[in-house]
């Protein structure tokens, strides 16, 4: 690969699963693909706490990661609870320790070379078992690049996703993310799991949080007073991000807003009438960057209110086009006979006179 041949020395694992594994867990990924096929000799980090995908206990998932070949986890806590990095180290020495008391050596439950896990783990679906939930991609591709094939929808369980959709996706947390589908693709070497790339909103409680990552001193402020938000309020931003999509639960709905509104949202709706960028917030009506205002005029064509005045135009055509039939065949059916157009032909005399008048 490219990135690899230039010298590349820190990889990210992603998120996503291939053929019902998770890539965090794949020892056939991240060692034996990664470290000796490919020759990769850097550190290999987590996404964040993408670990609590991989186990029902800290302990469990974070020794299959680091068999994998994992070498540094990113961050402690997520679904198992606020984990110090002191506590993360005792969580991780104690399960290597428990293991070797029990006998078992280093990859005894880690995935073979076929990417199925050792018996005695029935905690991963095994390589190339079925999922009946798992998204397909719909239609024709739109466009190719990349070593990525390119489509408009997606389809997973019942429901039908399509590039410009909001949706919910899961984080191992009570609330889940949300976010509007930028791309759906699959990879050619892959063709059978579907991903996306997806722009974030954030709720309030993610607007202090990156804030405090980026270097905020304290919570973020808005007019003189801390930054506040509705049960249904997210803000817009410029977080963009690719994910596999068994994240994705269910579709939803954020309306963009310009300004601050008095209600009227039912379930699985929201609205966000500002941006959060670089620690600060601002409304969508007066945004201080070209990269922001550019984004949310992407978004406000193709969000709910911009598809349901495409519907009501479509709607509309529909109407008309339907008016016209029913005219034309209205026509063909009260044709004048020829004697009845004859009748209402000027005679001659009358026209003479209406010549003469002018």
């Amino acid at each position: 690969l490219p990135a690899l041949a230039e010298g590349v020395l820190t990889v990210m694992v992603s998120y996503s699963s291939l053929n019902g594994v998770k890539c965090h867990a794949s020892r056939a990924l991240v060692t034996g693909l990664l470290k000796e096929e490919l020759g990769f000799r850097g550190v290999v980090v987590s996404d964040y706490n993408a670990v609590q995908q991989c186990g029902d206990s800290y302990s469990a998932a974070v020794c299959k990661v680091v068999n994998a070949g994992v070498d540094i986890v990113m961050t402690a806590g997520g679904l198992f609870g606020d984990l110090t990095w002191r506590r993360q180290l005792e969580e991780l020495e104690a399960a290597a320790r428990a293991r070797l008391a029990e006998g078992g050596g280093e990859g005894e439950k880690s995935e073979g070379a076929s990417g199925e896990e050792s018996e005695g783990s029935g905690e991963q679906e095994s390589e190339g078992e079925e999922d009946e939930e798992a998204a397909v991609a719909v239609g024709r591709p739109s466009h190719r690049a990349d070593g990525k094939v390119f489509y408009r929808q997606m389809k997973k369980g019942e429901e039908t996703y399509e590039v410009g959709q909001d949706c919910y996706l899961e984080n191992g947390a009570d609330v889940p993310y949300v976010a509007r589908l930028q791309e759906i693709f699959v990879y050619s070497f892959a063709s059978s799991e579907v991903y996306f790339n997806a722009r974030w909103y954030y709720r309030e409680g993610d607007v202090h949080e990156y804030a405090k990552m980026a270097g905020a001193s304290g919570k973020v402020k808005y007019e003189g007073g801390t930054l506040t938000a509705a049960p249904s309020e997210l803000f817009f931003s410029l977080h963009f991000d690719e994910n596999h999509s068994d994240c994705v639960l269910r579709p939803c709905a954020v309306h963009l807003l310009d300004e601050r509104p008095d209600g009227g949202f039912g379930p699985h709706e929201f609205f966000a009438w500002r941006a959060y960028e670089k620690k600060a917030v601002y409304p969508l009506e007066a945004l201080p960057t070209k990269k922001l205002r550019d984004a949310y005029a992407t978004e406000a064509k193709r969000g709910p209110a911009a598809k349901a005045a495409a519907a009501r135009e479509a709607s509309e055509k529909e109407r008309r086009k339907r008016e016209e039939t029913e005219a034309r065949e209205t026509a063909r059916e009260t044709a004048l006979s020829a004697d009845e157009l004859r009748a209402l032909v000027m005679p001659r005399r009358h026209a003479e006179v209406w010549i003469e008048t002018r």
